[in-house]
C-alpha cells in the first residue's frame, strides 16, 4: 500500500520540523493543492498517466498556486503534444526517443481535449480552445458510433481489429466515453 507510506512521511515531517506559523497564511492554497494531489494519486492505481494529463496537472497547479512555473510547464507540454503527437491533424498514441507511432485511441483524444481546455483556462490563449474544438470534432469523426450512440475505443480506420469496443466503465481513470462527455460538456 504505497499511499500509506506517503501519508506517514507527511505526518512524520510535520512532527519533526517546527511549523513556521508566520508563513502559514501565504502557503495554505499551495498546501491544499499538494495534499489533494497526494490524495488523488494515492487513490488511483494507475501505472502511467496519459500525456495530456500532465498538462491538466500543471494547469491546475497554476490555477491553485498562481506559480507561473506551472503555467509555463503546462504550455510547454501542450506545445510538445502538438509538435510530436499530432500528425496530419490526428493524434498518435505513443512517442518515445523521437519515434511516434500507433494511431491515437479515444482516450488520447478525450484527455487531450480536456488538457487543451485546461490550458485555455490557465493562459487565456485562444489557440488552445481552438485546438480543443478541432480535436473534439475529429474525435466524433473517428470514433462515434451512430448505432450505439457512444464512442468506440479505436478509430474506424483500424480495420485490423477483431472487434471495436465501447469503453463504458470508469476505473482508476475515467473511460474514454466519460472523458469525452466531460470534454464536450466543458466546451459547450
Amino acid at each position: 500500500m504505497p499511499a500509506l507510506g506517503v501519508w506517514i512521511a507527511i505526518l512524520i515531517g510535520a512532527m519533526i520540523r517546527p511549523i513556521p506559523w508566520k508563513e502559514v497564511p501565504g502557503s495554505v492554497k499551495g498546501t491544499i493543492f499538494l495534499l489533494c494531489l497526494v490524495m488523488c494519486a494515492s487513490l488511483m492505481p494507475v501505472e502511467e498517466l496519459p500525456d495530456a494529463s500532465w498538462v491538466t496537472a500543471f494547469a491546475l497547479g497554476f490555477q491553485v498556486t498562481e506559480d507561473t512555473r506551472y503555467r509555463q510547464a503546462a504550455a510547454r507540454i501542450g506545445d510538445f503534444l502538438m509538435e510530436n503527437m499530432a500528425v496530419d491533424g490526428e493524434l498518435l498514441h505513443t512517442y518515445r526517443k523521437g519515434e511516434r507511432r500507433i494511431a491515437g485511441m479515444l482516450d488520447d483524444y478525450a484527455f487531450t481535449v480536456l488538457a487543451f481546455i485546461d490550458l485555455y483556462e490557465t493562459t487565456f490563449d485562444l489557440r488552445w480552445v481552438s485546438l480543443a474544438d478541432v480535436f473534439g470534432r475529429k474525435m466524433i469523426t473517428l470514433f462515434w458510433d451512430d448505432n450505439g450512440k457512444q464512442f468506440f475505443h479505436a478509430a474506424r480506420s483500424q480495420t485490423h481489429l477483431i472487434a471495436r469496443s465501447h469503453p463504458a466503465l470508469d476505473g482508476a481513470e475515467p473511460s474514454g466515453n466519460s472523458a469525452a462527455a466531460f470534454a464536450y460538456l466543458r466546451m459547450a
